[in-house]
């Protein structure tokens, strides 16, 4: 094979697993119009934040942990209005009424009180548009945080019961175990997909 043809070969070969480029991404913005729009609750690393915007949507993200600011890199010189971080407690914001086509509450739920989390479902209820998606996860009661103070755990009837108001599309039980410094644990959680619509 000749100098020029390896060297194109090796460029295949190394970008074949890249993701698009930021100007695809961004002319799938401009086609939709900014007719969709997700928001990310208790976003912390962005994550999801980042997923749902390189699908093509508006993303507004409420942690209040000022920390998440430090993650907000991916999202430099993306026009404004595109990705929106607001440093605040969820339970206290407004998250608007129908307004989003996607809510994600990832690993976030659980870390408030049943009560909470019951107010928080409801407001994440209206927030929705019609037929909308609300995607997340409560921790059960086999997770190795049971017991810690101001959390809440589930079983998969009373997650069920959580989101009665909701068309379950799914909800699965995510268990295992893993180990971080040093540190033996034993995660137990429901995954859940959940529409808002007709029931």
């Amino acid at each position: 094979m000749n100098p020029v043809n390896k060297k194109l070969n090796d460029h295949l070969e190394a970008t074949r697993f890249w993701g698009p480029s930021n100007n695809t991404i961004l002319s799938i913005h401009y086609l939709s119009k900014f007719k969709r729009r997700a928001l990310d609750l208790g976003c912390g690393s962005l994550r999801n934040s980042k997923f749902l915007f390189n699908s093509g949507l508006i993303v507004d993200a409420i942690d209040k942990d000022p920390k998440v600011k430090k993650f907000r890199e991916f999202f430099k010189g993306r026009p404004k209005g595109l990705f929106n971080l607001k440093i605040a407690d969820y339970l206290k914001s407004n998250l608007g009424e129908e307004k989003y086509d996607i809510v994600v509450a990832q690993n976030c739920l659980s870390f408030n009180n049943k009560n909470d989390v019951k107010k928080i479902i409801i407001k994440i209820y209206k927030a929705l548009k019609m037929n909308g998606y609300f995607a997340g996860n409560i921790y059960g009661i086999k997770d190795f945080r049971v017991g810690k103070s101001n959390m809440s755990f589930y079983t998969k009837n009373e997650a069920a019961s959580l989101l009665r108001k909701f068309k379950l599309i799914w909800l699965t039980e995510d268990k295992g175990d893993g180990e971080e410094s040093g540190k033996k644990f034993h995660w137990d959680t429901y995954e859940f997909l959940a529409q808002k619509g007709t029931l």
